[in-house]
């Protein structure tokens, strides 16, 4: 290994540690600001605990922590989970990713890159799970790699996945557009207001910085004007994708809704209205348009919960349902990875997705 290499792979290290920290810490200050003992109680886990003898509801009973601040908890701990819809809400997320991986096919398609719909659809849920796993959008580079083990060159690879970035920016501009009408102005600043602070914050994280960092934007500015040409000359495909695109958000929309209902019950109310839970899920995906994080981990709660909270939501209520999402969402998202990747499998591995990262960059065309 050179000394070059050496020193870019430890940077790398880095990096990455830096940014599961910062997504740790930003999971437990929104479980803190939210309250421990309200997500125990309203996830139904205090029920659990208890009966596993971690925590004592009394001072009679056994367990590693001594007795609950309210029997408030206790009792909302006690009401069902409607299991039926979390499977119901497995079931739309899976739909929501693979309109996004449809939608990566017709990108590849229009870019004259080759290959079947099963072929561009491991490529892409490929890349999700690896989004999931690993900070920095890694997942990007994962699916044009995969694309690349398929025998696409690599700008054509990189192409596709950056018309596709465009079009995610595109589709939640139309539903925070939608959401301006829906909730009205007051209402939709003050949704999208910590979104869009934390997607500023992610943004000054990431950005490559001088002679590097110029460069970086003159090839961006590039490769997006020559992405909007390809694009508005062929208005109708257009249209297509970016309804595509707008009905997975859509989908994902009701997912959540889906989760929320189960665990809403009696003494637990996470209730919220349709066009509210919208612009949460807007919100959230807006947050991590640059993934600092392992899939934004942290920058999606955050920016969902205060959306939610914003919208009138109490935030123990939205801080919970924000991280019960996220859990149903990498559970099935971690049995679709395993199933693509050991099942089916993908033309490249996590070794050479990092080592592109460790090379010096070469810029090989306006998609780069």
């Amino acid at each position: 290994m050179s000394s070059e290499t050496g020193d870019a792979g430890r940077g790398l290290s880095a990096a990455f540690a830096l940014a599961y920290l910062v997504a740790a810490v930003a999971l437990v200050a929104l479980v803190h600001a939210g309250g421990i003992w309200n997500l125990l109680g309203n996830s139904r886990l205090l029920d659990v605990l208890s009966r596993g003898g971690v925590v004592a509801l009394t001072d009679a009973d056994q367990g590693i922590v001594q007795g609950i601040p309210s029997l408030d908890h206790y009792v909302a701990a006690q009401d069902p989970i409607d299991w039926e819809l979390i499977v119901l809400a497995i079931g739309v997320f899976v739909l929501a990713w693979a309109a996004k991986g449809l939608q990566f096919h017709w990108v590849a398609g229009q870019l004259g890159v080759p290959g079947s719909l099963g072929r561009h659809l491991r490529a892409w849920f490929y890349g999700h799970g690896v989004n999931r796993l690993l900070p920095y959008d890694v997942g990007k580079v994962a699916s044009a790699s995969a694309l690349e083990g398929q025998g696409t060159p690599p700008q054509h690879a990189a192409q596709v996945v950056f018309v596709g970035t465009l079009l995610t920016a595109a589709e939640v501009a139309i539903l925070a557009l939608y959401g301006l009408f829906a909730v009205g102005l007051g209402t939709w600043v003050r949704q999208l207001f910590w979104a869009v602070a934390i997607l500023a914050v992610a943004w000054l994280m990431v950005r490559p910085r001088g002679e590097e960092g110029r460069a970086s934007r003159r090839e961006l500015r590039v490769a997006a004007a020559a992405a909007a040409r390809l694009l508005a000359g062929r208005p109708a495909m257009l249209v297509r994708l970016l309804a595509l695109g707008v009905a997975a958000i859509v989908l994902f929309d009701l997912g959540a809704y889906a989760v929320s209902q189960a665990f809403t019950s009696t003494n637990v109310i996470i209730n919220v209205e349709g066009d509210v839970l919208l612009m949460a899920v807007v919100a959230g995906y807006l947050a991590r348009l640059v993934a600092f994080t392992p899939g934004g981990l942290g920058q999606w709660e955050w920016a969902f919960a205060a959306a939610l909270y914003m919208g009138g939501l109490g935030f123990p209520e939205a801080m919970t349902l924000a991280l019960l999402v996220t859990l149903v969402r990498y559970a099935a998202g971690g049995i679709l990875f395993g199933v693509v990747t050991a099942a089916y499998g993908v033309e490249t591995n996590l070794g050479r997705v990092l080592g592109s990262f460790r090379r010096p960059a070469v810029v090989e065309g306006p998609a780069t």
